[in-house]
């Protein structure tokens, strides 16, 4: 235990960069965050759910073309690993000292009565209890295949609250990984684009799924802070407009809906929305925007807080510095010293905690011998990830793959060994999390 006030230095960001996402195109009246991962081609009936492509760098004389993986590759990939190398993965998900990070299925009653299951991902730290619940939810993608989203998405953001002693919780909303129902408000369109009724039907989502982790033994029954990311951000601000008990604070980051790489669907309707949000809304709220956010800029931001305060709404709008390429990512992706000090003055003020208890991790694994400059700079970018569900392969030469959020460690050692072999076939992988799989002798 170290007791550091907020604690940023040393943590790593964490996420998916934006790098290497799909081409932009208009999003849909549902967008607010899109490129979550890379699509997919259709799931035949029968198979699984598809994950994510692997990041994908260089070829010989040149960077790869960044693309997809096909379903069959997916599959071929689990009989081309080495049962060796498999093995040595070890569980399911990566354990950090002082926390303990497993799956969750929350059994939900909606409001009409209908029974849900909600995929989750608890990130809490190891003793028994109870916890202040950091409940974290997502946005929504344009693309029909990104609904299949892992709970593991956010790791980065879920470890940070669970080294300042929260039980962090990811939840995916309705139609969204293996959770069961639909998201959607049905028959919107930019002349219609029910922005408020969309933010109400995810609030009961969140609501339902606060309710099932409170009955876990290391859940606080009174204390929480709910924060989501773009669309989530939104869902979360509607969740704030009914003020929920035991909830203290609420953390907006990026929140939204209709956005597109142009303009704002249905703009008039969602600053009407936040109007009514905050007709009613008294429980704090943090509104956290980047200053280069290409979703919702700071203009469109700092006009959508002004309707929610001068309708009643409590809260404060913080705009941080430009980060990455895009800086509507900044919750997942951002260095750790761009928003939690704020954040940690926030939580603080209202009764939460804020000091770091845990000691963040730093992983220092050495870079393949062989790799070419492109090639060490995308290993520097795997380290650096704090999603742990993540895995690196490559032919120790010129040829790797990588990526992060899988829902397994094992998914994501099986997809990112047949990307690479599809390009070489002597591709081995080298490291799953932050640790080295070692490579069985010819």
């Amino acid at each position: 235990m170290v007791g550091r006030r907020c604690g940023v230095r040393g943590q790593q960001s964490g996420g998916t960069s934006a790098a290497g996402r799909n081409p932009a195109r208009a999003a849909p009246i549902g967008s607010g965050e899109r490129h979550i991962m890379h699509s997919l081609p259709a799931v035949p009936a029968g198979t699984s759910r598809a994950v994510p492509a692997p990041r994908t760098d260089a070829a010989r004389g040149g960077m790869w073309r960044r693309g997809l993986i096909a379903l069959a590759g997916l599959l071929l990939g689990a009989c081309q690993t080495s049962g060796a190398q498999m093995a040595a993965i070890g569980g399911s998900n990566q354990q950090l000292p002082g926390l303990v990070r497993a799956p969750l299925s929350l059994e939900v009653t909606m409001p009409d009565g209908d029974r849900e299951t909600l995929d989750a991902f608890v990130t809490r730290p190891a003793g028994p209890g109870p916890y202040p619940v950091a409940l974290i939810t997502h946005g929504t993608s344009e693309d029909v295949y990104n609904r299949a989203l892992t709970p593991t998405r956010y790791s980065s953001t879920a470890i940070g609250f669970a080294r300042r002693g929260y039980a962090a919780v990811m939840v995916l909303r309705r139609g969204y990984g293996n959770s069961t129902g639909r998201d959607m408000v049905t028959g919107v369109s930019c002349d219609n684009p029910g922005h408020q009724r969309a933010g109400e039907v995810a609030r009961t989502d969140l609501l339902a799924a606060l309710e099932a982790i409170r009955r876990q033994p290391w859940a606080s029954p009174d204390k929480a802070v709910l924060l989501g990311s773009s669309t989530g951000g939104w869902a979360v601000l509607a969740a704030a407009a009914v003020n929920p008990p035991g909830v203290q604070a609420v953390l907006d980051f990026s929140g939204g809906r209709g956005a597109s790489w142009v303009n704002v669907c249905g703009k008039d309707a969602l600053l009407e929305a936040a109007g009514a949000f905050g007709q009613t809304a008294r429980t704090p709220v943090l509104w956290v925007y980047a200053e280069n956010d290409k979703e919702f800029p700071p203009a469109l931001a700092r006009e959508m807080f002004a309707r929610y305060q001068a309708a009643g709404g409590a809260g404060e709008l913080f705009v941080t510095p430009a980060s990455g390429e895009n800086g509507h990512f900044i919750m997942s992706s951002a260095p750790p010293t761009l928003w939690w000090p704020r954040v940690c003055d926030f939580l603080a003020a209202r009764g939460l905690p804020s000091a770091e208890l845990v000691k963040a991790q730093t992983a220092e694994l050495p870079v393949p011998s062989g790799l070419t400059e492109e090639g060490k700079k995308s290993f520097a970018r795997y380290v650096a990830s704090a999603s742990y569900e993540k895995a690196f392969a490559t032919n120790g030469r010129d040829y790797w793959s990588w990526n992060s959020s899988y829902r397994t460690q094992q998914a994501a050692a099986q997809a990112v060994l047949s990307y690479c072999r599809q390009r070489a076939s002597d591709c081995v992988l080298y490291a799953v999390g932050d640790r080295l799989i070692p490579v069985a002798a010819p």
